[in-house]
């Protein structure tokens, strides 16, 4: 993207936007409790985990999410490929859930978020950073324009929790925090000890993980119903804010026991023969390496005949498309390659780019006989997304598992200026039915 373009239409446009619907709906945000969560990988699942903790202490929670909006006695999509809404959508929504009677929110945050003003107006009291790594380059100029753009969501938050370790450049963010919130009082989280919130003793199995939960003097074992260490630093991450928000730890316990199932998130499809589909929005090489190792994780001996079928979107960051077929490469038995909101580039060219990075790990091309008949290793490119689950599917062995990368929630495929209908999930689910009635 133009860089001097973006800068004009953030400031010319964007933002006399955002005052002016901040001063129509009345500054709602100003009543509201806000947390905001952002980072490149585990904004939804950190956002729907504290959501739930808020509804468990007593509040009226809303909450802004990439797969929904909530609040109380509503819901809402938040749109075709949002994380975070326009300024206009955004102060409508805040208002209904004012008038509503909510009294805390809960909001995700993009990059694309910040630089274009949308949350202006709205002042989070608390802010969380999962962790960030390299996306968003295809608008951000750079790596260094796109971590200065998720670090000024932390300028004026009396309250930071973040992760140090999943922190590119951690002492980059010391220096800043220093130089920008001196007064901000920082809670961190991790699995390291020195953490102020800590997993220790951790176990992986076919039900999801088990720990111990430390914070100075307080321990408490916990079964937390998600899969991967990914989702556990995410839970720690709610813990984190929730003892920034000086919630009591019976309820903290108890959120972490009942944490929510989220669509698209490690959302698990049974099927028969022991046969398991995981579907899940992973889209960078870091959340694709992060899901396929949980799935190691947790399911060791069915992750050896690993089906996985990825694609990359169009429009966004091209330069990582190779990183993500070799993460898939590297831990899959068999790689489909397909679309993925190809958009209006040739969905063939994005394929032989993911491509590039399955043959870097190793990979090599096979055939679709070769796969049904498991009699070697490699990868498929195969352009419709339908067809290329369904070769999955008829490929799986039985006590395997299928990964289905990419969509998650969403439920539409981008092509050539068409949005249509689609759903992993509800794809897999019908042609399975197929396969095994």
């Amino acid at each position: 993207m133009n860089q001097l373009k973006r800068r004009l239409m953030n400031l010319a446009y964007h933002l006399p936007r955002a005052v002016l619907a901040n001063w129509y709906y009345g500054f709602p945000a100003r009543k509201l409790s806000v947390t905001a969560v952002t980072g490149t990988d585990g904004k939804t699942t950190t956002v729907w985990g504290l959501h739930h903790l808020c509804q468990i202490a007593g509040s009226q929670s809303a909450m802004i999410s990439t797969v929904k909006t909530v609040w109380p006695g509503h819901q809402a999509d938040t749109g075709l490929h949002v994380t975070t809404p326009d300024e206009w959508q955004m102060q409508l929504w805040l208002s209904q859930m004012v008038a509503a009677g909510a009294d805390s929110l809960v909001l995700e945050v993009s990059s694309h978020g910040i630089d274009q003003h949308r949350i202006w107006g709205v002042k989070p009291e608390v802010a969380v950073l999962t962790n960030i790594a390299r996306d968003h380059l295809d608008y951000h100029a750079n790596w260094h324009d796109y971590r200065q753009t998720k670090a000024k969501l932390f300028v004026h938050v009396p309250r930071i929790v973040i992760n140090p370790k999943a922190v590119k450049d951690w002492s980059w963010w010391q220096d800043w925090l220093a130089r920008f919130n001196p007064q901000a009082k920082i809670m961190t989280y991790g699995l390291q000890p020195e953490a102020d919130v800590s997993a220790q003793e951790i176990e992986y199995t076919d039900q999801g993980i088990s720990f111990t939960l430390v914070q100075q003097d307080f321990q408490r074992r916990i079964r937390l119903p998600l899969y991967g260490q990914h989702n556990l630093l995410n839970a720690l991450a709610v813990v984190a804010a929730g003892r920034q928000w000086r919630i009591r730890w019976p309820v903290i316990v108890k959120a972490l026991r009942t944490y929510p199932a989220i669509p698209g998130r490690w959302q698990i499809l049974k099927l028969p023969g022991n046969r398991r589909v995981v579907v899940d929005f992973a889209h960078t090489p870091q959340g694709i390496q992060a899901i396929l190792g949980s799935i190691h994780q947790h399911f060791p001996q069915q992750a050896e005949e690993l089906i996985t079928v990825l694609g990359s979107a169009s429009q966004r960051d091209a330069g990582k498309r190779p990183d993500m077929g070799y993460q898939a490469m590297t831990k899959s038995r068999y790689v489909i390659v397909t679309e993925d909101d190809s958009r209006n580039e040739p969905r063939e060219t994005i394929m032989q780019q993911i491509a590039q990075g399955c043959l870097r790990a190793g990979g090599q091309m096979v055939t679709r006989k070769q796969l049904l008949a498991h009699e070697s290793s490699g990868f498929v490119l195969m352009p419709d997304r339908r067809q290329a689950i369904k070769l999955a599917l008829q490929a799986q062995a039985a006590g395997s598992l299928v990964a289905l990368l990419g969509k998650g929630h969403e439920q539409s495929l981008a092509v050539k200026g068409q949005e249509i209908p689609w759903s992993d999930f509800r794809v897999a689910k019908q042609l399975a039915d197929k396969i095994y009635n």
